[in-house]
């Protein structure tokens, strides 16, 4: 129960810092804080998107290099999440799309569920691909 309580905790703060279910809003916020931005793509029916929610998002490292992004989390069944999985060619669930908001570009897209360790290199490599100084 502790746990749960912790991991809600730590869910309600970074929700609150820079999670987004709106893409026009977390666009304009990354624009105007200079911040990358990770398109999470999920459906509650996905094992591997529990998995990555519940054991990598959570783990501190991976949340301190997160915090360097504006992070838009999208259902991947729901009209908004269909509209912008079309439009950057997404098949599956869980998909991260790394986007730089200010130049209009796509940095990376990567499939699948990853280790603490994995996504965390995955999200240190894609902020120092954006060339921003909060990286």
């Amino acid at each position: 129960m502790r746990a749960l309580i912790v991991i809600m905790s730590f869910f309600s703060l970074v929700f609150a810092q820079g999670w987004f279910n709106t893409p026009e809003q977390g666009l304009k916020v990354a624009k105007e804080r200079g911040l990358p931005v990770m398109f999470y793509f999920y459906s509650d029916y996905c094992p591997y998107c529990k998995q990555m929610e519940d054991f990598v998002f959570g783990d501190e490292k991976v949340s301190r290099i997160m915090d360097r992004f504006v992070v838009i989390s999208l259902d991947f069944l729901s009209e908004e999440g269909r509209y912008w999985a079309r439009r950057f060619k997404i098949y599956g669930v869980p998909h991260f799309v790394f986007y730089d908001a200010k130049n209009d570009r796509v940095l990376d897209i990567v499939f699948g569920s990853r280790t603490r360790q994995d996504f965390a290199e995955i999200l240190s490599k894609m902020c120092q691909k954006t060339g921003l100084k909060r990286c």
